[in-house]
Order: structure tokens, then C-alpha cells, then sequence
């Protein structure tokens, strides 16, 4: 009898091949995707069937994969380690997040009467990077303050997993904003958030993100095939397939209290399939 299935039942089982998205995919446990598809509604009635019948394939689809680090198994944010190579503040801190976004998916779907297209592709523009770092006020030690670094560009260096060769981003960065909070009978703290001033380098053992500098994410033009992603709904008999997509989002969140998480968003490229 067929039956309700549950998220122990499936997780994403593939993505690309030998590539960054295969090895990201290799170092991170899953714990959830969540997936939408989009076919905006189109008044279509006076161009006939034929036109009609090709419209609705002109689909988009999007989705989020939620996961731990895992190093080679999950850890905990407490192995994890802010550095600047001048200024900032990294004292006592106790969780801190950082962000790889492009700045800008373009639908470039071509017109194709004789042909017409079966999906909707995209390509990704410029990349930025931010985050924040969390921190208690430090009783020798003074807040940084902003204005006084803003443009010095200093590297910093975010550790996560504590091995042979310790999981890191290093990145030139300078902090943007301070947020301060003094309470009777709570610890002070202190909140940064800094944005970068170039590409940054990911390294480690089991670095999800491989080690190269990260810039705009491969994808299925160009010549740089992300390949295709594979989620099962219930593992052995029921799946979804993406012809091929590419990274549009990657977040880590780095807490002493909690493990070190890691989310994707994602940008399909090409028809889904269910079975």
C-alpha cells in the first residue's frame, strides 16, 4: 500500500560529475531541498494551439539545499576561528556568517519559431560576498571603529572545521557596520557585519568549496557544464532530476552552540523530471 514518505526517506544524491559541484555536494550532509517551478500565466488565446503548446514549457525552476559541513562529519561552531590581518575585532566571538551571491540571473532563452525552446535558461552576472561576525565586548580591549578601517581592505580569515589542514575563507574584507548592545546584568556584545573587496579563497581537508579562488559559478554555457542535480523524494523509486543547474547563493553559518551549516541556492537551467 502506498504511503506517506518522510524526509529520512530521500535526500539529493547527485550533482554534476568530478566537478565543484560534485565535491561540495561529497563534503555536505543534507538535510532538506525545497524546490520551485514558475510558468508565469500567459493570455495566449488568440495565437492558436501551435503557438499555445510551446509557451508553457518556457518554465523556470529554483531550489535550496540546506546541509551541515561535514568535515568529514558534521561539527560544531566552536572549532571555528575569526583572523584579520590588521584591525577588525575578533575577540570572543562566538558565531559568525558568510555569503557568496551573484549579483544577477538573466533569462537569456533564445527565440527558436521553427524549434521552440523547452526551457528557459539563465546565466549569472558579478559576484559579492558579506557576512557578519558576532562578538562580546572585551574588557582591555576597545570596539573597532569602523570609519577608521573602511578602507584598508585587510584579509580575513574564517575557520571552520579544525583538521590536518583546517577548512578556511580568506578574503580581502573591511567591516561596514557595528551594532553595539549594553544590558545590566548580560554580556555586552557586538555585532560586525564586512563586505569584500575581491574573490575569496576557500582551503582545507574537506573544503565543501573546493580550493580555488570563487568567482561567477559555473553553469551550463561557455563550456562549463554544472551537470545535472538528482533529489530523491523516497530513496530507490522516486526522484527529481534537473538537466543541469548552477550555484546562485552559498551561505555558511558558523556557531559555537550549534553545527556549522551550509546553504545553497540554486538556479535550474533545463527541464525537470519526475519519476
Amino acid at each position: 500500500m502506498a504511503y506517506r514518505t518522510i524526509g529520512t526517506n530521500g535526500s539529493v544524491t547527485s550533482w554534476g560529475s568530478a566537478n565543484f559541484y560534485s565535491t561540495m555536494l561529497a563534503r555536505l550532509a543534507s538535510v532538506s531541498i525545497d524546490w520551485d517551478v514558475d510558468n508565469g500565466p500567459v493570455d495566449v488565446g488568440a495565437l492558436g494551439t501551435t503557438y499555445a503548446a510551446s509557451i508553457p514549457s518556457l518554465r523556470s525552476w529554483r531550489a535550496r539545499l540546506s546541509a551541515f559541513a561535514k568535515l568529514p562529519t558534521p561539527v560544531m561552531g566552536n572549532l571555528g576561528r575569526v583572523v584579520f590581518s590588521a584591525g577588525g575585532y575578533a575577540l570572543h566571538v562566538v558565531g559568525w556568517t558568510w555569503t557568496i551571491e551573484t549579483t544577477q540571473v538573466h533569462d537569456i532563452t533564445n527565440q527558436s519559431f521553427s524549434s521552440p525552446p523547452t526551457w528557459r535558461d539563465h546565466a549569472p552576472d558579478m559576484t559579492r560576498v558579506y557576512g557578519t561576525i558576532n562578538a562580546h565586548a572585551d574588557s582591555d580591549t576597545a570596539a573597532t571603529n569602523i570609519a577608521a578601517i573602511g578602507d584598508s581592505s585587510a584579509t580575513l580569515t574564517l575557520t571552520y572545521g579544525d583538521e590536518s589542514t583546517d577548512d578556511t575563507l580568506s578574503g580581502a574584507a573591511y567591516l561596514s557596520a557595528l551594532s553595539g548592545q549594553v544590558r545590566r546584568g548580560g554580556q555586552n556584545t557586538l555585532d560586525y557585519s564586512f563586505v569584500s573587496a575581491g574573490q575569496w579563497t576557500p582551503a582545507g581537508t574537506s573544503s565543501p568549496l573546493g580550493s580555488s579562488a570563487l568567482g561567477i559559478p559555473l553553469w551550463s554555457q561557455g563550456g562549463s557544464a554544472a551537470g545535472a542535480i538528482a533529489w530523491a523524494t523516497l530513496t530507490g523509486s522516486r526522484t527529481v532530476t534537473g538537466a543541469d543547474s548552477f550555484w546562485t547563493r552559498i551561505s555558511i553559518n558558523c556557531r559555537v552552540d550549534q553545527p556549522t551549516t551550509v546553504d545553497v541556492d540554486i538556479q535550474g537551467v533545463g527541464a525537470l523530471t519526475y519519476a
